[in-house]
């Protein structure tokens, strides 16, 4: 019974542990800075974010605080930009059955969503930019085919940060389909590239067929979250499903709005944003060059398009205009904090559990050393009772008779 009871104890400290770790996470998938203005995009992996307003939150960049505009589920557009493996490790049926999951997905998304798509194997080929039709995606997915002998993963990347550059404040989500980082990349490292994705605010998440070996699937893995996305499994019979729930997660986020016109400094900043008593986070925040001059105006006037940006405008305004300086998005995967009130809550639940389990092991220990130092002195009582009931013994022919021999001689 008293091995049960510890048992269970050690389950339930268990589940206590897992709910209080669970229950608290803020999944924070990129964070895109357009200074002075910031926004941070969060999944409420466990954490309800319905009862909390913007007023409940604060953030602050190297420890002076920021201003909170918004905190609400995210309704603006995505501009999803597909990468394809057309390298010939990629099994045709799970290549068709990811074709024809893009055009449904295609044919279903919302008004303010875009595609592109980039097909990458010896070379890398742009085929769609965004705001092609149903029609035009048909008509360049349809002739792909996995046939090439090498993976030039890296500069596939590389050209998916630079169509991020051209598409100015829009939410930019990338999603490879491929079986690993296995590159014929001509000078790009991954470190480099991952540089490039964080600077540009690009969350890369992954479809990675599920006949990839395993320690291509971890290298893969650990590429794709260090850009804040996640990686999925898929197979020729669910990739319809698989790439559902991508885009179901990246519509179900949430999105903070921050406003850092006060804060001065050039180089990397430290965002702290404490989601009230449910959880804080960290990120690290691009700032650009003579950040205090133009944050006036970045906050003053309207932002042409971003592919004008590198471009002399074309009006009548003296050249000496100053230009709008844009800064590199940030995405950084972040640690979490323990909450206030809740986390103390929880903590106290589980060294409460732990403190059980210790006095329930403390009690077994002691009652196995009393029990093993009573069993001789009982084993030898036993023994003296068992003694005193037996008849003295004689010699042989029975009990007390003593039987004497004479010689008759």
């Amino acid at each position: 019974m008293l091995r049960r009871i510890g048992a269970a104890l050690l389950v339930l400290t268990a589940l206590l542990a897992s709910l209080a770790s669970s229950a608290l996470a803020v999944a924070v998938e990129q964070v895109q800075t357009q200074f002075p203005k910031i926004d941070v995009y969060v999944y409420e992996d466990g954490t309800d974010f319905s009862a909390l307003a913007a007023s409940d939150v604060s953030a602050a960049l190297d420890g002076k605080s920021v201003t909170v505009e918004s905190f609400a589920p995210s309704d603006e557009g995505i501009f999803y930009i597909f990468l394809l493996d057309i390298s010939g490790s990629i099994p045709a049926a799970h290549f068709n059955a990811v074709k024809q999951a893009i055009l449904t997905m295609r044919g279903g998304m919302r008004a303010q969503d875009r595609l592109a798509v980039i097909a990458f194997g010896d070379k890398v080929r742009t085929l769609l930019t965004g705001g092609e039709s149903l029609k035009a995606v048909s008509a360049a997915l349809d002739p792909l085919v996995c046939t090439d002998k090498t993976t030039a993963f890296y500069d596939a990347m590389n050209a998916a940060a630079d169509l991020v550059l051209k598409t100015g404040n829009e939410r930019c989500v990338a999603v490879v389909v491929s079986d690993g980082i296995n590159t014929a990349s001509g000078g790009m490292t991954q470190e480099q590239l991952e540089t490039k994705l964080r600077q540009n605010g690009v969350a890369v998440n992954a479809l990675c067929v599920d006949t990839a070996k395993p320690a291509d699937v971890q290298k893969f893995t650990d590429f794709i979250h260090a850009s804040g996305g996640e990686l999925y499994s898929f197979g020729g019979n669910n990739a319809g499903t698989v790439l559902s729930d991508l885009t179901g997660r990246l519509n179900e986020g949430w999105v903070l709005g921050l406003d850092a016109s006060g804060c001065t400094g050039t180089g990397t900043a430290q965002l702290h944003v404490n989601f009230g008593k449910l959880a804080s986070v960290d990120a690290d925040v691009s700032l650009p060059a003579a950040q205090t001059a133009t944050a006036a105006t970045a906050a003053s006037v309207t932002e042409p398009p971003a592919a004008q940006l590198s471009q002399p405008a074309q009006t009548s305004a003296p050249a000496t205009e100053p230009e709008v300086s844009l800064p590199m998005p940030e995405t950084e995967t972040v640690r979490e904090e323990p909450p206030s009130l809740l986390a103390d809550f929880s903590v106290i639940l589980i060294m409460g559990a732990v403190l059980i389990v210790l006095l329930t092991a403390v009690f077994l220990i002691l009652y196995r050393i009393r029990r093993k130092s009573a069993e001789p002195k009982h084993e030898k009582v036993k023994k003296e009772k068992k003694e005193k009931k037996k008849p003295p013994k004689g010699p042989k022919g029975g009990p007390g008779v003593h039987f004497i021999f004479t010689d008759p001689s």
